[in-house]
């Protein structure tokens, strides 16, 4: 017996290290299942604590002039079950128009060291309007820039607001974009970078001044741009909201006109809070008198964005072919969802 255990032994090592083995994987595979499953309610608790609080106050600016006050505030939603926090900038004592909005990065595991959105990045790659998505669009759809162009390509922005535009534009590396912005208001600058993800650059420069003297010193000067985009507003208790009173004025037109490229495009946003289409055929009316083609593009049932070239025959009606092409590229490149929308509102 003794010769026969001898002779075996290392079978009985061998079958004794597989049984240790065998019995240590099934203890962390279920210890890291408990694990796992632990994870998984804390994350679910976390979410939910955040979806509780579905408007969360993170700061209030007041302007000093004016009785004019703004709000920033998260509102977390779910979006095909995943959190998404949005964060705005309202009117404070108008919930009917809000001036930006911007998604932040939700953290790839949510636990109760990270819950705090106002600690989340700005995710400057997404842009939730479709006025906002439109404006930047129009400049590719109607070939004022280029994709993975190898020259800097300058673009105007006039009025800020929380930066959306002005974030993607300086984060998407491949369309060579120097941008000029151009803002009224110092507070809407300080709420931009302290809330917005707002980050100067050699290319994204912000000018804190009147976007009305920057146009005729930028005409005097000679300068011009491939896409100009307008997004300067007035007064919220107006009937037209965007554009502001100054940028109606021919004077002011006159100067945009001349400091926009030969092939460069202009957009303007057109904002109402009734009368929508009598106002959009007055900006209509106001702007085509300083351009060869300006055209009214529908992107809702009640809103139509500007848009103004020196191109000859240059627009939707009669390009709708090229022009959705554009669009479907547009979409490739910078997923912005556009086609379907305009397909189906023009």
């Amino acid at each position: 017996m003794l010769s026969y255990v001898t002779k075996f032994w290392w079978h009985l090592i061998v079958l004794g290290l597989a049984v240790y083995v065998g019995i240590k994987y099934v203890s962390i595979s279920q210890s890291k299942t408990a694990g796992s499953n632990l994870e998984g309610r804390k994350t679910k608790d976390v979410k939910e604590f955040i979806l509780k609080e579905k408007r969360r106050l993170l700061e209030t600016y007041c302007e000093e002039s004016s009785s004019l006050c703004y709000t920033v505030e998260d509102h977390p939603v779910l979006e095909n079950n995943e959190l998404v926090v949005k964060r705005l900038l309202l009117y404070k004592d108008s919930d009917m128009f809000f001036v930006s909005t911007v998604e932040l990065e939700t953290p790839k595991v949510l636990t109760w060291e990270n819950f705090n959105s106002r600690q989340w990045p700005v995710n400057k790659l997404v842009i939730h309007n479709v006025y906002t998505r439109l404006m930047i669009a129009m400049g590719f759809v109607m070939e004022a820039l280029e994709f993975d162009s190898l020259e800097w390509q300058n673009t105007l922005m006039i009025g800020l607001g929380g930066g959306t535009q002005n974030n993607f534009l300086s984060a998407v590396d491949f369309i060579m974009v120097n941008l000029t912005t151009v803002e009224l208001n110092p507070l809407m600058a300080t709420m931009a970078a302290d809330w917005f993800g707002l980050e100067e650059s050699r290319t994204n420069n912000v000018l804190v001044e009147d976007g009305v003297d920057f146009l005729s010193g930028a005409a005097q000067r000679g300068e011009k741009f491939k896409l100009i985009i307008l997004d300067a507003c007035g007064d919220v208790s107006q009937t037209r909201i965007c554009p502001a009173n100054d940028f109606m004025k021919s004077g002011v037109i006159k100067n945009i006109a001349r400091v926009l490229e030969d092939n460069g495009v202009l957009t303007v946003n057109i904002i109402s809070s009734r009368d929508f289409a009598a106002n959009e055929e007055d900006v209509l009316a106001a702007y085509e008198k300083h351009f060869t083609t300006c055209f009214l593009l529908r992107y809702s049932e009640v809103q139509r964005l500007l848009v103004c070239t020196q191109r000859e025959g240059w627009n939707f009606d009669k390009q709708k072919k090229r022009f959705m092409e554009n669009f479907r590229n547009v979409d490739d490149r910078f997923d912005f969802g556009l086609a379907d929308i305009i397909y189906r509102e023009n």
